[in-house]
């Protein structure tokens, strides 16, 4: 019978975290980048990856990084047309930025050449781009499966102290709980992550990102950020005060937004019958599910006089129009 090993924790030496970004990318640890396709995933993951490749400052911040090597591995951009000419655009040091080539799909199971190009080349930060193309045949509804299709790189980020960004594409559906909920698949894909951002479109400015933590194990969850993307990169605007509470319920496919200006519209001077509320949405073609989850967003209070339920009048949040 084989002996079974057991380790007493007084055995174990603690380590404390060690920061790539305070407080959203640990070295050692696995962080998630979601956002609806198109929102600027691979354009933000691209940005950070030049930064703290040529040791400049990260968001925000107001001391340089260390200048550190990358691997970034994508399934879905050409090397050549597309992340090149982006990360030259950002002015990154190309010698310290590097890719696996392979016949075959690389996937996280292939191990031995993950950690190869880790020890080779001196790599600090993994990013993977999108999360889909790296489980092999894995089945993304399975819990199990996920499990075992990201233990090995849980695994080798542990090892080698190594901080790994995998960028998700997550759905339009507004019907989940939290934001972290809204990646594709198992909810052990956000489970397994330490740290997880979500990227999608600012709720009431035009043309501006907002990059919000929502998940954090080792750390107080960080604030959110602003940036547009220009002809010329990325610029970083500043803070924002939208919060995960703000952003659910929050789609780019025009639905919901459509429904925020309506109720927007229609309470900005006066309180009115949800029956009334409710018929008229209909008509402008808002469904039921739709107008509820932007009145929650809005803060839109019910209120009952005698036997009338009334939708109260909007009244903006400061700085949110």
């Amino acid at each position: 019978m084989e002996k079974t090993n057991v380790i007493s924790f007084s055995e174990v030496e603690a380590e404390e975290i060690s920061w790539l970004f305070y407080p959203y990318i640990a070295y050692g640890k696995v962080t998630l980048l979601g956002g609806e396709a198109g929102c600027g995933k691979t354009m933000a993951a691209l940005a950070l990856a030049a930064i703290l490749s040529k040791g400049g400052k990260l968001p925000l911040q107001s001391e340089n990084t260390e200048p550190i090597n990358i691997l970034y591995q994508t399934a879905e951009d050409g090397l050549a047309d597309t992340i090149i000419p982006r990360l030259l655009m950002f002015g990154a040091n190309m010698n310290r930025i590097s890719a696996i080539q392979t016949d075959d799909y690389l996937t996280f199971s292939n191990r031995g050449k993950i950690e190869e190009a880790i020890i080779r080349n001196n790599i600090r930060l993994m990013i993977f781009d999108p999360f889909q193309a790296f489980v092999g045949k894995a089945n993304m509804s399975s819990a199990n499966e996920m499990r075992m299709a990201l233990r090995e790189i849980v695994q080798v980020a542990q090892k080698h102290k190594c901080a790994v960004v995998i960028v998700c594409h997550t759905g339009k559906s507004t019907n989940y709980a939290s934001l972290l909920q809204r990646i594709i698949g198992s909810t052990d894909i956000g489970a397994i992550a330490r740290s997880a951002l979500y990227l999608t479109n600012h709720p009431s400015k035009k043309d501006v990102k907002v990059l919000c933590h929502v998940k954090s194990n080792l750390a107080p969850i960080g604030q959110s950020i602003d940036f547009q993307i220009t002809d010329n990169g990325i610029q970083w605007l500043g803070y924002s005060e939208i919060g995960e509470k703000d952003l659910l319920g929050h789609s780019s496919d025009g639905a919901f937004q459509n429904s925020v200006d309506f109720l927007k519209m229609l309470l900005a001077n006066q309180d009115m019958p949800s029956t009334q509320v409710y018929d008229m949405a209909a008509k402008a073609g808002i469904g039921f599910s739709t107008l509820k989850k932007a009145k929650r967003y809005l803060g839109i209070k019910a209120a009952k006089a005698g036997n009338v339920w009334y939708f109260k009048q909007y009244i903006p949040k400061e700085g949110f129009a």
